[in-house]
């Protein structure tokens, strides 16, 4: 028996859920992601959307309009709600695919199969980053088509892109952990769970310090350290780094609309963005890279340890 065999197996047993699972969260970041299309114009990086209303009897007077930003987004759905999100779903495929199959005993019948151990393994996590693959790239693919439309694309794409594929490097790298753990605690699943979740809802709290923040406009150095380099997020680098004392950068949006009621004008002002940090950024890619197949090694030797009753 082939790997492809095994992956098309688990496929044949769980594809239903794999659907679900990428319909709801795809729709769901669907709607999020067309929040920025509802305002005149938006940008990738945070800024503030401005309406002028010029008349002949009053002159003109301006106000600021909503406006959702790619990168408010972008950290919210990908940084702090989708890796919750993204951790539940490897926790639960690990689950059916791995730890209920240890737990009642159910994995040996692979064994009697012309297959060996390690390509058992290696077929479950190759299953495993496959789905993740499916509910991660549509999403992507979405908020990079959308980004498009920016007023700021030409300067920011490049963030918006190497952000998303870094996120999906770390969520692989997660799901490696969380395979890592089950076998260290094979036959003590309810503790492995215990894991998970705690694990899990240290990302909760990170999603709700992220938006504790944005309400209440907190600017703490130790608040901001701490999202950004406590815990595992130290392997996810920042791409959107604002520079608050230089000038806003502006952006006209499209020409003056003349109405009845007068003349209007739209355009941002965004805030300066400093330049990613290429070689933290590479570096912690790179390590991810290194890190992720380490522990699909560790997993294998791991699984050829444990013996099954056949």
């Amino acid at each position: 028996m082939k790997i492809f065999n095994v992956i098309a197996s688990h496929f044949k047993i769980h594809w239903r859920l794999i659907l679900t699972f990428s319909i709801i969260w795809t729709v769901f970041m669907l709607t999020m992601l067309l929040l920025p299309l509802l305002s005149k114009g938006f940008s990738i990086g945070n800024g503030v959307l401005w309406e002028r209303q010029t008349t002949e009897d009053s002159g003109s007077h301006g106000r600021n309009l909503a406006m959702t930003s790619i990168s408010l987004l972008h950290s919210f759905l990908f940084n702090g709600l989708g890796i919750v999100f993204y951790g539940l779903t490897a926790v639960i495929f690990i689950n059916k695919i791995l730890l209920k199959e240890l737990h009642t005993g159910q994995i040996s019948l692979w064994l009697t199969q012309p297959i060996s151990k390690a390509k058992i393994l290696i077929s479950k996590i190759l299953f495993l980053i496959l789905v993740l693959t499916i509910t991660y790239f549509p999403a992507y693919l979405i908020m990079i088509i959308i980004s498009s439309q920016a007023v700021d694309v030409k300067e920011l794409i490049l963030n918006v892109i190497l952000g998303g594929l870094q996120i999906y490097i770390f969520i692989i790298m997660l799901a490696l952990i969380f395979v890592t753990i089950s076998l260290l605690l094979s036959e003590k699943a309810i503790v492995a769970n215990a894991i998970f979740t705690i694990l899990l809802c240290y990302f909760v709290f990170i999603f709700a310090l992220q938006i504790v923040a944005l309400i209440t406009q907190m600017k703490s150095k130790i608040l901001d350290g701490f999202l950004n380099y406590g815990g595992l997020h130290i392997f996810i680098t920042n791409v959107f780094q604002y520079n608050d004392d230089l000038d806003p950068i502006v952006f006209e949006i499209g020409k003056p609309i003349i109405t009845d009621d007068g003349i209007y004008t739209y355009w941002i002002e965004r805030t300066q963005m400093k330049e990613i940090n290429q070689a933290l950024y590479w570096t912690s890619t790179v390590l991810m890279m290194g890190i992720t197949p380490t522990l699909g090694w560790v997993s294998t030797v791991l699984f050829k340890k444990t013996s099954f009753n056949i």
